[in-house]
C-alpha cells in the first residue's frame, strides 16, 4: 500500500549556517534533516510549518515563501506493508526573535539536538532525504530578510 504524506519544512539561514534536527536511531545512524512535518488535514501548508517548528525547535518562524518541492518514496518504519509517498514543501522561514538552538515542547521520536550546522558541512554528514543536500546546494547566499 502507498500513502502520500504532505509535509511541511523550514529553511532557517543566518549567513552560511542552517538550522538543522540532529537524529538518532537504533541502528546507530545519524541524520540531519530540517525542522517541520506532517500537515494535518485541514491545516495549511504555511501553518503547518509554523506549528511543526515550534513543536520541534522551541521557536516561531514566519514563512516568507515557498522554496522548493520535491517528493521521494519511503517505507514506513511502523507498518512494513506501507510506502509513504511523501511530498515535502520547503519554506525560506524567518525566526520572530533572537534564538539559541533548543529541543521543542513536542520533539520527533528519534530527535536528540537542534543545532546550526555551516552549509560547508553538508557533503559530509548524512541528510534525511538525501536530495536535500541538493536543495540546500540552491539556498540563496543568506537567509530571507523581512
Amino acid at each position: 500500500m502507498i500513502r502520500i504524506y504532505n509535509t511541511a519544512k523550514a529553511v532557517i539561514q543566518s549567513g552560511r549556517q542552517i538550522l538543522m534536527l540532529k537524529k538518532h536511531y537504533e541502528d546507530g545512524r545519524t541524520t540531519y534533516t530540517l525542522p517541520g512535518g506532517g500537515q494535518k488535514p485541514g491545516e495549511s501548508l504555511d501553518r503547518a510549518v509554523v506549528r511543526e517548528f515550534y513543536e520541534e525547535a522551541a521557536a516561531v518562524v514566519t514563512p516568507v515563501r515557498l522554496f522548493r518541492v520535491h517528493e521521494y518514496l519511503h517505507p514506513s518504519v511502523t507498518a512494513p506493508d506501507v510506502l509513504k509517498h511523501k511530498v515535502e514543501f520547503v519554506f525560506l522561514c524567518a525566526l520572530e526573535a533572537p534564538y539559541i538552538p533548543r529541543m521543542g515542547v513536542h520533539p520527533d521520536p528519534r530527535q536528540v539536538a537542534v543545532q546550526w550546522m555551516t552549509l560547508d558541512s553538508i557533503d559530509s554528514i548524512r541528510l534525511d532525504p538525501p536530495a536535500l543536500q541538493k536543495i540546500l546546494a540552491a539556498l540563496p547566499e543568506t537567509g530571507p530578510q523581512i
